[in-house]
């Protein structure tokens, strides 16, 4: 027996019908707003401000006193690594504007010339540090740290700079203090002022 399709029967069909396509138009948007942003765009974030060169310096020449201070146990050919004291000069040449020729490079790595040569050009083959001749002096060579060393450098002198900061010495002002005084003053010292962010008390920083 074939039924009958009432009014009311249709209504509610046609108004399915009508959410089904709100739903279908709802998902469309949705899926082309998230094909227009782009997967790589990240929020600007301000750099740190680059540090004061005199700030540089000081970590660079810290790090060489400190390497030169280590004991050699008499096999300073073992203990010694004058490789790595020339990179922080370059830094620090390159920094102040001096020039710093092969000649100079091989006093500080010592050993006999064609040896220090050797070395010289194994870091220009790692891509470390660069040559040139001199605009004055066409039969000297200037050398210079790449990019990618004095950014490798720059991020290492940036790190020891965090670590010596000196801890902040503040007075902490205590309002409930027991004594017959408004308040109490207690010096400590502390590495972060939020070691002193507990309620009821007033961080003045010396």
């Amino acid at each position: 027996m074939r039924r009958l399709i009432r009014d009311d029967d249709v209504a509610r069909l046609v108004r399915a019908a009508e959410r089904m396509a709100r739903l279908a138009q709802d998902i469309s948007e949705r899926g082309s707003q998230e094909t227009d942003a782009s997967p790589d765009a990240t929020p600007d974030i301000e750099s740190p401000p680059p540090l004061p060169t005199e700030k540089l310096l000081d970590a660079s020449r810290q790090a060489i006193a400190a390497h030169l201070a280590q004991p050699d146990f008499d096999a300073p050919a073992i203990f010694r690594n004058p490789e790595w004291i020339l990179m922080l000069e370059l830094f620090a040449a390159g920094r102040t504007g001096v020039a710093v020729s092969v000649k100079s490079a091989s006093l500080t790595l010592g050993g006999s010339p064609s040896s220090a040569n050797r070395t010289l050009l194994d870091l220009e083959r790692l891509g470390l540090i660069a040559s040139a001749s001199d605009e004055k002096d066409a039969r000297r060579r200037l050398l210079t740290l790449t990019d990618r060393a004095e950014s490798i450098l720059y991020a290492y002198l940036s790190k020891q700079l965090e670590r010596r900061m000196p801890p902040m010495r503040l007075s902490l002002k205590l309002s409930h203090a027991p004594s017959e005084d408004d308040a109490a003053l207690v010096s400590h010292e502390i590495n972060s002022p939020a070691d002193a962010s507990a309620p009821g008390m007033e961080c003045i920083l010396q």
